[in-house]
């Protein structure tokens, strides 16, 4: 029992010393011991990290893209230094917070990023052969990043200004970029058959590999895959300047291309070119086109007759000669033509048009009717002329109630006569813009649109 008392009052004298021991006078503190409450003391004071909500996000991003560029490609404190201007295409922010009226700001630079084929060196500016490469997640815009910035930003009665700037450039983005597709899509290259390019002209088999190019990085033509050709997305433009190194629009000889390397892309999504092919057909395996514009300036042939999977949009524009179109083989629902310099004399095969847009033609309008066009919707016709002359617009009489029918008639394509030719159309909506040339007719009789059966009339005044 006596050795139970003693371990007892054992632990109670040590408890009543360690108490003690913490009511040490402040006095006795050791100089560090007071130093380490000196800095908690001023830490407490040092103002707040707050998180920034995105409307903030968005209109400091505004107040961003209101400043010169330069100003965010350089490293300064206080008073701004402005670097090449003109370069920065988009800012994303990667971090943002605020600490009492100061906004801190981490943000990505994106621009477009342009490679030389032949040296492959990048630059931010198109000039001479290089390319713009085009971005995966984006390639209508394909603005890539090419740097960050931390910026500090000052918010003093409601205005904000910017107070410093820290920029750090990436290293070689665009290649880098490239590269690091084509590594992300090695696994399908491999086991991929190789294209065969000694079956296919050699100016072609370069302009495929450039357009490949913009996409992953692929040294030379003859790494081009079947992979790459099938799977190729975007947009693809093809012109005899892409192939012909001497081209001159004004003393060039045209000559027919052997496009045989297009029927192996069925995915791009829009094609424009002025180049004529030998045979038309080379486009009925692509199904995902949004849209196909042929330029014909050098097509002389009587009858252009086209082949295609589908398409959303065919435009046809600029023929040198008075031709046919066929559209048998076309499967495509919304048609556009521009026929200032010849004329079409008959359409064929356009039985699945629903939607037609007929702009600055030289052809006889009696052509626009319903038996050329059974299933059409929309019409919309926009004639622009220096010349006076007449055109006949009453077959549009021929299309049922419910199609929507739209007319604009610019300058001199606004006369007495073609008004009198709509004396008895249904119009949804007739624009006249009689004054939209340099020097316009006095002499037409707005009386006439009286006979006019029009929801709305526009009459564009001097």
């Amino acid at each position: 029992m006596k050795r139970f008392l003693y371990f007892i009052f054992i632990i109670l004298m040590l408890s009543f010393y360690v108490g003690c021991s913490d009511k040490v006078d402040e006095n006795e503190l050791s100089s560090d011991t007071k130093l380490d409450n000196s800095f908690s003391q001023q830490a407490e004071k040092l103002p707040e990290q707050q998180t920034i909500t995105e409307s903030e996000q968005d209109l400091y991003l505004s107040y961003l893209y209101t400043l010169c560029d330069g100003c965010l490609l350089t490293n300064w404190q206080n008073t701004p230094v402005e670097g090449e201007n003109g370069i920065i295409e988009n800012i994303s922010i990667l971090d943002a917070y605020k600490e009492e009226n100061i906004i801190n700001l981490d943000v990505e630079l994106y621009t477009h990023i342009y490679i030389d084929p032949e040296t492959m060196t990048e630059s931010f500016s198109h000039n001479g052969n290089n390319i713009l490469i085009l971005s995966k997640d984006n390639i209508e815009d394909s603005y890539l990043p090419f740097g960050k910035s931390t910026v500090q930003l000052k918010n003093s009665s409601d205005e904000l200004s910017i107070i410093s700037c820290s920029y750090e450039p990436y290293s070689n983005p665009g290649l880098n970029y490239l590269k690091k597709r084509t590594e992300e899509l090695e696994p399908q290259l491999s086991v991929s058959e190789k294209l065969d390019i000694s079956k296919y002209d050699e100016n072609i088999v370069n302009f495929m590999w450039k357009t490949l190019l913009q996409r992953r990085y692929i040294n030379s033509p003859s790494d081009i895959t079947m992979w790459d050709l099938e799977n190729l997305t975007g947009p693809v433009e093809f012109y005899y300047s892409d192939i012909y190194e001497e081209y001159d629009i004004d003393s060039f000889e045209a000559f027919e291309v052997d496009g045989e390397i297009f029927r192996f892309t069925p995915n791009i999504s829009s094609f424009i070119t002025n180049v004529i092919f030998k045979d038309l057909s080379i486009f009925e395996n692509m199904n995902n086109l949004n849209y196909l514009k042929f330029n014909l300036t050098f097509f002389e042939k009587p009858l252009f007759q086209l082949s295609v999977g589908h398409v959303n949009i065919l435009e046809l524009s600029d023929f040198s000669k008075e031709i046919i179109i066929d559209l048998t083989n076309v499967n495509t629902y919304t048609l556009t033509v521009n026929s200032y310099v010849a004329p079409i004399s008959e359409f064929r095969g356009c039985e699945n048009i629903s939607s037609l847009n007929f702009l600055n033609t030289t052809s006889d309008t009696r052509i626009i009717n319903a038996k050329s066009f059974p299933s059409v919707k929309s019409l919309n016709l926009d004639f622009f002329s220096d010349t006076e002359r007449f055109r006949d617009l009453s077959q549009l009489s021929t299309f049922s109630n419910d199609v929507e029918i739209y007319v604009t008639l610019s300058y001199k394509a606004c006369n007495n006569k073609t008004l009198e030719s709509l004396s008895n159309v249904r119009l949804n909506h007739l624009y006249l813009k009689p004054y939209d040339g340099p020097y316009p007719e006095n002499n037409i009789d707005f009386n006439l649109i009286k006979d006019i059966n029009s929801k709305g009339i526009y009459i564009e005044k001097n």
